[in-house]
């Protein structure tokens, strides 16, 4: 028995002895993406192969691929970004792409970019490879929205501005995604006004994006703007106008200035002395004259002269024709002794009644004292 155990040991050896050729085992493929999401159109991705391994231990080489796609992502887009035989620890960022990469032969416009197939190939020194797939949503952004006001801002106004004057509306803002936008507009009254009491109108040219809105009440009133990207994002904003109404006219600066209780003695020295208006300060209606603008609100303050003589039994009578803002006193026109009262009163293109009694020197809307409609010279003549 031992010689046979002995004899079947040369066959035994042969055979627990034999050792073909190592198995070379295929790397394994991951991809990891390493920036946030939501992932948007024309945003940056970094992918990374970082932690795919090769079983035997092997340094790996990776090859990207990155195409758009339909929205289901079963037929591929031709390949916008390829980068090959990279070691798998260094990761690749891709520009994502605004819109698809499908040539347009049809005529229409490209399709947006709704998702990315991302193709990954790990491939090891001696030919052994793995290949994934994962596929990548994008997120398509709303337009981002400002409205500017501008118009007529007269300090007076303290950043309102005035009623029946024309406030332009500006659309600002972006789509990121490189989108058309759309820009729908609407106003909202102010307490105690209507939509009948405003226009909001669009400017020529503007492609929806600039409009004219003038309220003809005052109060603060609410202008809503809504941009549409076409692919379902949107973005409403809403701007609050102020409309204050028109102030009165103030007159600022007269010369000679104006004596409280005393009469102003003019003599045949100065045969015609000027009595004269040098500002008027207003919301709109100035004096002197503002430089002319395109397209401005601006208009002039409007004189109204009376004089009381002798000859009116010293009754103020206006001085018919004279809308200057200045008035020459032709001294020799009156006896030495004479009492004279020279009046000139402002106002704007409102229209404004006085609320004063005739025989008052001076006289103020709102009984403000400091912005006077009316003021009166006593002169006497020697």
């Amino acid at each position: 028995m031992p010689g046979r155990i002995l004899r079947a040991l040369p066959i035994l050896c042969v055979s627990a002895c034999f050792f073909p050729g190592a198995i070379n085992r295929a790397p394994q493929a991951e991809i990891q993406v390493i920036s946030p999401g939501p992932h948007v159109r024309n945003g940056e991705i970094t992918l990374s192969a970082a932690r795919s391994r090769d079983p035997d231990g092997e340094s790996v080489l990776a090859t990207w691929r990155v195409h758009t796609c339909n929205p289901i992502c079963d037929r591929e887009d031709p390949a916008f970004f390829e980068r090959i035989a990279r070691p798998v620890g260094e990761p690749v960022t891709i520009n994502v792409p605004a819109f698809r990469s499908t040539p347009t032969s049809d005529g229409l416009a490209p399709q947006p970019t709704g998702s990315l197939m991302v193709k990954l190939t790990v491939q090891d020194p001696r030919g052994a490879e793995h290949h994934i797939e994962e596929i990548i949503d994008i997120t398509n952004r709303a337009p981002e929205l400002g409205i500017q006001s501008r118009g007529f801002d007269h300090t007076r106004s303290r950043g309102a501005f005035p009623v029946g004057t024309v406030v332009t509306v500006n659309a600002s803002g972006d789509d990121l995604d490189g989108d058309t936008v759309q820009y729908s507009w609407r106003y909202f009254p102010a307490p105690g006004a209507s939509l009948s009491d405003a226009e909001l109108r669009p400017i020529d040219g503007a492609g929806g994006s600039s409009y004219q809105f003038v309220a003809h009440e005052p109060g603060l009133w609410e202008i809503e703007l809504t941009a549409t990207d076409g692919l379902g994002g949107e973005t409403s904003t809403i701007e609050s106008v102020l409309i204050q109404s028109d102030s009165a006219p103030c007159i600022a600066l007269v010369e000679p200035r104006i004596l409280p209780e005393q009469a102003y003695i003019v003599t045949g020295d100065d045969p015609a002395p000027v009595f004269a208006v040098h500002t008027v300060d207003d919301d709109l209606d100035v004096y002197p004259p503002a430089a002319a603008e395109p397209d401005s609100p601006r208009g002039n303050a409007r004189f109204r002269w009376s004089i009381a003589t002798p000859d009116t039994d010293q009754a103020l009578q206006a001085i018919s024709g004279h809308a200057l803002a200045s008035y020459r006193l032709h001294v020799g026109d009156y006896a030495s002794g004479s009492q004279l009262a020279l009046r000139v009163e402002v106002d704007d293109r409102v229209g404004r009644t006085l609320p004063c009694a005739n025989e008052d020197a001076t006289c103020a809307l709102g009984g403000d004292d400091s912005c006077l409609q009316r003021i009166t010279w006593t002169i006497e003549v020697r």
